[in-house]
């Protein structure tokens, strides 16, 4: 009973493993490497201090690669750019798209940074 156990173990460990490398769809604003050219891109910084974004809305280009950085001015801060599969937080700073709708998306924090974290949020707009 006890091979039985072990075997069963091994096996949901290899299948788990070989699951994390799989590559799945990928969203048509999400960068993947190579295919974007980073030295042309449309350079935004999101400066974020305590419980505001430096700015209300930023505005970029559709179609057009877009460096998306956040700086940590006060505080510790993460961001999304919700329905563009954009997330920044402090292990990943900068993050390479391109948007292909035009259209208002928002951005809000995604780590609780104290009594206004609810109210931290800015709007990025994707231009024709």
């Amino acid at each position: 009973m006890k091979k039985l156990w072990i075997c069963t173990g091994l096996i949901a460990l290899i299948l788990g493993l070989s699951a994390c490398g799989t590559k799945t769809g990928e969203s048509a604003a999400s960068a993947s490497p190579g295919t974007q050219d980073a030295a042309n891109a449309q350079k935004v910084t999101i400066v974020a201090s305590n419980w505001k974004f430096d700015k209300a809305e930023y505005r970029v280009k559709k179609g057009q690669p877009v460096s998306l950085t956040l700086k940590n001015e006060q505080g510790v801060h993460g961001l999304e750019v919700e329905k563009l599969n954009v997330k920044l937080d402090n292990k990943t700073k900068t993050k390479v798209f391109t948007p292909d709708k035009a259209g208002r998306y928002n951005i809000v924090c995604t780590i609780p940074c104290g009594t206004d974290h609810l109210k931290m949020k800015a709007v990025l707009v994707v231009e024709e």
